[in-house]
């Protein structure tokens, strides 16, 4: 199974999972996110797309890397994901399709059975990232799906990039996910869970 991994050293930017396509972010002056993505081949790049999308930005000047924004591209450059590295509940998740048309928003960061809340008491005990909403996430290629994190409340939601359909479910459970995506997340929290120890 192949994840997309981020480009090390370039804030708002990502290589896709196959290394074959990146995403690289801007600022425009119009106040817009601008998504270019690019078909990488040895040392050269080459556009493959982009659009602008409308986007709320902190305190950041037009045209600056964005800092912000976490990207990531599918393998087959169809598709990229955007999310606020911080304050997730402005402008939720972004599907950003190659088509004019394809542009999906979803507010996953305000939904309480995934991010927990201190009155609900749905925090895991012991946690001190309780603030940060999201800290895992990344594109199934293989399954054409994204899958998210939610460290304070120990609940991963995948969705399908297709279907755009939402499965929910516990690290311990797998019920509502797919049995190989399950597995992966199960071999990746035992891989995190030994680099921790």
């Amino acid at each position: 199974m192949r994840l997309g991994r981020a480009s090390l050293g370039a804030a708002g930017a990502a290589v896709s999972a196959n290394g074959g396509f990146a995403v690289e972010l801007s600022r425009t002056p119009e106040e817009k996110l601008l998504v270019g993505v690019f078909e990488v081949a040895k040392e050269h790049k080459t556009l493959s797309w982009s659009r602008a999308v409308e986007w709320q930005f902190d305190n950041q000047r037009s045209g600056s890397v964005v800092y912000e924004v976490r990207p990531h591209v599918t393998g087959d450059d169809e598709k990229v994901i955007l999310r606020e590295y911080y304050r997730t509940t402005t402008n939720g998740l972004k599907i950003v399709g190659r088509r004019e048309t394809d542009l999906h928003q979803v507010q996953l960061f305000l939904n309480t059975e995934l991010i927990g809340s201190e009155e609900s008491g749905q925090w895991r005990s012991g946690t001190t990232y309780r603030g940060v909403q999201c800290l895992v996430d990344f594109i199934l290629d293989d399954d054409s799906s994204y899958a998210v994190w939610f460290g304070p409340t120990d609940k991963w939601l995948t969705l399908s990039l297709d279907t755009y359909e939402f499965g929910v479910a516990s690290s311990r459970t797998n019920s509502h996910l797919p049995v190989r995506v399950f597995r992966f997340i199960q071999l990746l929290l035992a891989a995190l869970s030994s680099n921790l120890a």
